[in-house]
């Protein structure tokens, strides 16, 4: 299984939350938890351009990955931002319902979504995942 197949089965089979851990010029870490705030594991993302993510309540049950080339409609606003060789990655939260409205991120087809924009990302997975 490839980094992007483990941490879509993560998200998955956990909908963790996200905490920043770390942040540098160079990398992003953030750090998976669980809803019993057990470590899954840490995303680390470099040369990161942006971040648009709540990290203090929000479990997203869903990640998926994007380049320039096959972004969706709904993703449409950041084509003009982001360069060839940039990944983006959405979190999305399927959990989300309506009437929800102490969440700060964005709704797009009926879901909340944060994402980061990068040039690349690795998951290390906390070894009792």
């Amino acid at each position: 299984m490839n980094n992007q197949e483990i941490i879509i089965n993560v998200f998955k089979k956990y909908n963790p939350r996200l905490e920043i851990a770390e942040g540098t010029k160079d990398s992003t870490k953030l750090q998976l938890f669980d809803c019993d705030e057990y470590k899954l594991g840490v995303l680390i993302f470099y040369n990161v351009e942006m971040i648009c993510l709540t990290t203090w309540k929000e479990f997203y049950s869903n990640i998926e990955f994007y380049n320039k080339g096959n972004l969706p409609i709904w993703l449409s606003f950041v084509h003009k931002a982001v360069s060839e060789n940039d990944l983006i990655i959405v979190f999305r939260n399927d959990l989300f319902y309506a009437g929800d409205d102490e969440s700060l991120l964005p709704i797009f087809e009926n879901v909340r979504i944060g994402y980061v924009i990068c040039k690349s990302f690795v998951f290390i997975q906390d070894g009792n995942v």
